[in-house]
């Protein structure tokens, strides 16, 4: 199977301004996967084979129409820093492939065409976020860390402030995550997250991440009907999924990714 067979769209009526997409393993119907990477691990600092890595990096690329084009990817720390993609001047990092890493931050925004945004993950939700009036983009990761940081919500405000996205023309979509049935989260993670979003059942509490996300996307004067949640859970699904929490660190990871055409 082709990678393009396995990419989520968010928005495809844009497909002619915009390249934006959530991967997955894409195995084939009743495969089981060679080992914990296999297939289209995107993750670079996750254990696996690096040149494998890139390979499939430029595989989904190709896939997305956006081969030879620059990556920026960040070097994630589960918090509420974003980096701006058109500030960055430096040749790209990683030699043989050409990938910015900005340190420390877990979400990129960018007006420029040319280059990729993407962040990768293996449970925690990301977001893709298109603004057509303005041209603006952003790739957002935001585990239950993130979500409690509420990056998304200081990103979004961060970029309406600074006149680079309007809310009634900005669209924004989640890709697959823990989704709350499989999201079990102890009385001391409980105790930082957004009471809103907890669900107790059968004695464990469960997060809702992704409606905690979308509930910071409607505060920053998002339309509802603009939100877009393509579903999955990585837990349950290990042919489509990577996930962490199921099969530990020594895994494949998952990515979204969005480009200007």
């Amino acid at each position: 199977m082709n990678a393009a067979s396995g990419l989520l769209h968010p928005f495809p009526e844009w497909d002619d301004r915009l390249a934006a997409a959530f991967t997955t393993r894409n195995l084939p119907p009743g495969a089981q996967p060679l080992d914990a990477y296999d297939r289209l691990n995107l993750g670079f600092r996750s254990g696996g084979d690096v040149d494998r890595a890139a390979g499939n990096w430029s595989e989904v690329l190709a896939a997305g129409r956006l081969a030879g084009r620059p990556l920026a990817l960040p070097r994630m720390i589960h918090g509420d820093a974003w980096a701006d993609v058109d500030a960055l001047r430096d040749a790209p990092s990683r030699p043989g492939f050409a990938t910015w890493e900005p340190e420390g931050c877990d979400a990129l925004a960018a007006s420029v065409r040319g280059r990729v945004l993407a962040v990768t993950m293996a449970d925690c939700l990301t977001a893709l976020v298109w603004d057509p009036e303005s041209s603006t983009i952003a790739a957002v990761h935001a585990g239950w860390r993130g979500t409690r940081a509420r990056i998304l919500h200081k990103l979004l405000l961060s970029l309406i402030q600074a006149g680079r996205l309007k809310p009634a023309s900005t669209w924004v979509a989640f890709g697959p995550c823990l989704r709350p049935q499989s999201l079990v989260v102890g009385p001391e993670v409980a105790a930082q997250l957004d009471p809103r979003f907890l669900i107790p059942h059968a004695g464990q509490v469960h997060f809702d991440m992704p409606a905690d996300n979308r509930a910071q996307a409607l505060e920053c004067g998002i339309a509802p009907e603009h939100i877009r949640d393509l579903g999955g859970d990585t837990l349950s699904e290990p042919r489509r999924y990577f996930s962490y929490r199921r099969d530990g660190a020594a895994s494949g990871r998952l990515a979204a990714f969005i480009s200007l055409r």
